[in-house]
């Protein structure tokens, strides 16, 4: 069975491969330098992606993996340390999370019966049991709006 690599380019292999490793993480330290300093993460990514000669792909990963100190502080910060005694969660991110959770798959989406069989031999070869159904989209959303009504 051939390897589904979801958003995966050919270029990536080069891109992101060990040899582009280096330089791709000083180009992240050096964006995390002007990052602290106040500096805008597109135009930041952009003089570090020109000075290290990144291609489009190479930035948007670089700009997405790298955060201010201080944004990182805070997201430390806000982390859980023990059970709250409430905790309030977004409705539509807790669904999504559950549907990928309970492997639900969109029938809709193109490699969704391949992605389906890929999950079933994964599990297989570690002795785990699961069920992966596939679900026509407006299904889905049926049973949320039904039970959303109660």
């Amino acid at each position: 069975m051939e390897t589904v690599k979801r958003g995966y380019v050919p270029k990536d292999t080069t891109e992101f491969g060990s040899k582009a490793v280096p330089k791709l993480n000083a180009a992240a330290q050096e964006l995390a330098f002007l990052l602290d300093r106040g500096y805008d993460t597109k135009s930041a990514s952009i003089f570090v992606g020109n000075h290290h000669l990144l291609s489009e792909r190479q930035r948007l990963a670089l700009a997405r993996i790298t955060s201010p100190r201080a944004a990182l502080e805070e997201r430390e910060r806000k982390r859980l340390r023990e059970a709250p005694e409430a905790l309030v969660l977004d409705g539509f991110n807790t669904i999504i999370t559950l549907e990928v959770a309970l492997f639900y798959l969109d029938q809709q989406v193109s490699n969704s019966g391949r992605l389906r069989a890929l999950l079933l031999d994964k599990a297989a070869v570690r002795s785990v049991q699961i069920r992966v159904e596939l679900h026509p989209s407006d299904a889905i959303i049926k049973i949320i709006n039904r039970d959303l009504e109660r």
